[in-house]
């Protein structure tokens, strides 16, 4: 089953809007997006997290992401 938390509309958080014209609705963020400090300090991270390393490739990265959220059960 798949849904679309509301509270925080796209329209009103440009951050928000931004991210779900790339990548569709994100219930992840529009939770944060109720506390847009913490929104934006995730994305900070994570967009520093996923950048280009010399240590780990984007591929690696992506396989570590998709293992986790499937032993923690996301959708």
């Amino acid at each position: 089953m798949s849904y679309t938390i509301k509270g925080v509309e796209p329209a009103h958080n440009a951050a928000l809007d931004a991210i779900e014209k790339k990548s569709g609705p994100n219930n992840f963020l529009r939770v944060m997006a109720r506390r847009p400090e913490a929104m934006e300090a995730f994305t900070r991270f994570y967009g520093a997290l996923m950048a280009p390393s010399s240590l780990l490739d984007r591929r690696l990265k992506e396989m570590v992401y998709l293992a986790v959220s499937f032993v923690n059960e996301c959708s």
